[in-house]
Formats: C-alpha cells, sequence, structure tokens
C-alpha cells in the first residue's frame, strides 16, 4: 500500500516533465546559440576552461594544461585556483564530440547540470513520498533556471546546489521510514553521494554546504537511534562518509597526477575559502579599508610576504591569516558588516516569476506550513514529515550564512530561491487536498498508523 501510495502521488510528475521540464531544457539548450560568435569571454576562468578543453583535444588528457610543444602541466598550474567541475565536464565533451571546443558548450554544459540537478532533487522527492510537491517544485524550478544564461560557472549553480541537497534528503527519509527498504536506500545513498562529489568538484562552497547538509541528517539519525536503542552502526558510517567526501576532489586530482605522472601544483586546486572570507569584509562600508577587489587582497598579503603568489597555497594561507586578525581587532564592526549584508541578502529578488524578495517568499511559506500544523495529522500522505523541509532550512540558512560571511550578490544568492520554493509547495498538497475534500476520507491512504507521528521533524 505505501508503495500504491508513492506512485499515485508520483502520477503528476509526468505530465510535468512532458509539458514543461523537457521544454524548458530544450529551450535552454538554444539559448546557447547566442554566443555562437563570442571569440573570449568575459570571465577569466571560462577562457580557462577552453584552453585547458582544447589542450585535452590534443592530448587526450584530462584537467590539464598545455605549455610548449603540447606538455602537459597540472591545471591549476597553468591557469591558477578554480573548481574543476566545468574544466573536467567541457574536456569530457570535447573528447566526446570528437572537436574543438567552443565558448557555447560553456552554456549547453550549464544548461544540462541544472536540468540533472534539478531531475534528481525531483526523484529524490518521489522516492520519500513527495511527488506532488516536486511536480509543483519542477513548475517553479524551471523558469528560475532558465532566467539565468553567461558565459561563467554561476549558471550553473541551481543544479549544483540540487545534486549537494540530494544526500541529506535521502538520509533523512531513512530515518523517518519513508525509504524502509535497505537496498533501495543503499543504491539511493550511493546516487546522492555520488551526486555531492560533482557538487563539490562544480562549485566546493555549495558542495559543503551539502556535507554539513548531509552530516547533520546523519548525527540526527545516529541521535534518533541511540534514543531508540536501536544499533548506532550504520548512521554513523553514512555521517563519517559524508565528511570524507570533502577531499574527494584533492583525492580525483591526486590520481590525475598519478595518471599522467605531472607535478603537484603549488596552487589552490579549487575555489578556496580565505581569499573571499577576507574580501567579502569589504562588499560594504567598513572601517577597516578593505575592498572587494582580487587585487586588494594580493596587496595586503604581499605586505607580509613581498615574493608570495596569487593564486599560491602560501597566499590562501596568508589570506586566512589576515582575516582573523581582522575579526579579533574589532569583533563588533565585523558584526556590523555581517548584520548589514544579511540584511541586503534577504532583499534579492527572484529572477523569475514570482518577482518577489526572498524574505518575502519565507514569510509566505512559513504562513503555510503554520496553517498545515493543523491538517498534518489529516494528510501526512501528501506531506511527507519533514525531510524536505528540514533539507531546504538547511539549505536556506547556509545561502543566507555565505551572503553574510562574503558577499550578498544575487548572482551567488539566486540558488535559495530552490529552496525557499522548496519550503512554500511542501504543505501546498495538504492544505489543498483539506481544502477541497474535508479531511482524511477524502483519500485512500486515512487509515495509515500514525504512531510515529511524534518523532517528526518540522
Amino acid at each position: 500500500p505505501h508503495r500504491g501510495r508513492k506512485l499515485l502521488a508520483g502520477i503528476p510528475v509526468v505530465p510535468v516533465l512532458y509539458s514543461w521540464v523537457a521544454p524548458g531544457f530544450m529551450h535552454s539548450l538554444g539559448q546557447a546559440d547566442q554566443f555562437a560568435e563570442v571569440t573570449q569571454a568575459p570571465v577569466r576562468v571560462t577562457n580557462s576552461w577552453l584552453h585547458a578543453a582544447n589542450c585535452t583535444f590534443r592530448t587526450g588528457k584530462l584537467l590539464v594544461g598545455c605549455g610548449e610543444g603540447d606538455e602537459v602541466v597540472a591545471y591549476a598550474t597553468r591557469y591558477g585556483a578554480d573548481d574543476p567541475g566545468h574544466a573536467l565536464l567541457i574536456g569530457s565533451w570535447t573528447l566526446f564530440a570528437d572537436r574543438p571546443p567552443v565558448l557555447s558548450d560553456v552554456s549547453r554544459v550549464n544548461t544540462v547540470v541544472n536540468y540533472v540537478g534539478l531531475l534528481a532533487l525531483a526523484g529524490g522527492m518521489f522516492l520519500t513520498g513527495a511527488g506532488i510537491s516536486a511536480s509543483l517544485f519542477l513548475l517553479l524550478a524551471v523558469p528560475l533556471v532558465n532566467a539565468s544564461h553567461a558565459l561563467s560557472p554561476h549558471p550553473a549553480q541551481f543544479g549544483v546546489a540540487c545534486l549537494a541537497a540530494l544526500p541529506a534528503l535521502v538520509i533523512f527519509a531513512r530515518r523517518q521510514g519513508q525509504v524502509a527498504n535497505p537496498y533501495v536506500f543503499g543504491s539511493a545513498l550511493l546516487v546522492a553521494f555520488s551526486a555531492l562529489v560533482g557538487a563539490l568538484l562544480l562549485r566546493q562552497a555549495i558542495g559543503m554546504m551539502g556535507v554539513l547538509a548531509a552530516m547533520i541528517a546523519g548525527l540526527f539519525w545516529v541521535w534518533s537511534a541511540r534514543r531508540r536503542g536501536e544499533s548506532i552502526v550504520t548512521p554513523l558510517a553514512v555521517a563519517g562518509i559524508s565528511v570524507a567526501l570533502l577531499w574527494a576532489p584533492a583525492s580525483l586530482l591526486k590520481v590525475r597526477d598519478l595518471a599522467y605522472g605531472l607535478e603537484p601544483s603549488a596552487n589552490m586546486e579549487q575555489h578556496g575559502i580565505s581569499h573571499a572570507l577576507f574580501l567579502g569584509l569589504g562588499t560594504v562600508e567598513n572601517s577597516f579599508g578593505i575592498k572587494w577587489l582580487d587585487s586588494y587582497g594580493v596587496m595586503r598579503a604581499k605586505e607580509i610576504k613581498p615574493d608570495v603568489q596569487y593564486p599560491s597555497k602560501e597566499y590562501y594561507d596568508i589570506a586566512m591569516d589576515l582575516y582573523v586578525r581582522t575579526i579579533l581587532s574589532d569583533p563588533l564592526e565585523a558584526l556590523r558588516i555581517y548584520w548589514k549584508k544579511l540584511q541586503k541578502s534577504l532583499d534579492v529578488r527572484n529572477p523569475s516569476l514570482p518577482p518577489v524578495a526572498l524574505w518575502q517568499m519565507l514569510v509566505a511559506a512559513a504562513i503555510l506550513h503554520v496553517g498545515s500544523r493543523w491538517y498534518r495529522n489529516k494528510a501526512e500522505h501528501v506531506m511527507p514529515r519533514g525531510a524536505t523541509t528540514a533539507v531546504s532550512t538547511i539549505f536556506l540558512g547556509c545561502f543566507l550564512a555565505q551572503a553574510a560571511l562574503i558577499t550578498p550578490q544575487s548572482t551567488y544568492l539566486v540558488p535559495a530561491f530552490l529552496f525557499a520554493f522548496l519550503l512554500f509547495v511542501t504543505p501546498l498538497p495538504a492544505l489543498i487536498a483539506h481544502a477541497s475534500g474535508g479531511g482524511p476520507s477524502a483519500h485512500p491512504d486515512n487509515r495509515r498508523s500514525r504512531s510515529s507521528a511524534g518523532e517528526a521533524l518540522t
């Protein structure tokens, strides 16, 4: 009966996929044509991806840069610090297509990442019995991801965030009994962890949010298991693996070095955070005199060590030291800066429909959740207990924290709207069912046992 309810709740997904998601995907792919005549991207890292992919086309080696005579070196040695995901995908596509890369490939890769992420997250929701909410989510999410097309890594952040959220969703759902079959759970978790590795490769900061969310879900499962006198081995292992995945990108790059016989790069091989944390103090007016400019960070680092090179690992160590010393020199000023940036971040507006500020979306979602609690016990089959809500809340908190600590620019914050949408749509099926059908008798699973409802997440 439980499996039948999941399938029934997932029926609306089919027409949404056919009439909304598939056309949206094709439209987004078509937007790449606007870059057909572009020969130079406005973002430095994008041009680096193309150079690296050309090197891959000539040598057959991924994540490398070519010097004279096509002598290969590590990607970061040639092009500097960057998340390697886009370079890996564009290089792989170059080998598959058997042609040199073009800039419009960047837009196509962003589209594929976004739609793979959306479908993966919707699939995870379907697995947990939230098929109706997944359909509503896709209706809102497609216009959002299609609103941004650029020759940069930023448009793909939507899909990356969805991929990063998948492990926590699966773990929370397992804890709540929504994924009871151990083989289904194991398979789903393997897919989810693979998605998280992809997120870490594509956008380190968002991948770290996924690690944090998965760790919280795993530790919550540990606490719940101990409370009920159950074994904590599996939940502890899941939480431990979640944290260990932080080193997956570095491990992949070491495998590359060994496979190609490359010298390890002296530069950062991912995006890094200390540079952004330090300069983030300069995104608003501040008494520290810090400016949101890469050149400012380099200037300050050279005051400490004149021969330091950006973006070497040594530079990032100095940037972290500068950040900590600045915070400790005037903690109240730092708090004022963070509070100002948090206020700005809540006022960022959705670039698609509905054209509302983030805080307005969150208020609307909160009102719906408060209302839905009155009917929760009558409609658990259309509003599964808490997995989606918990994951959405964690990711919203992470995006707002990133905005406060680094920058409230909408470029980096708009993926938060995906999770605001999730919070908004999760209680809607329960409220609609109550308004239209008059309570539990309107639903086929009104005899479902609710013995564990007291332990539900909110």
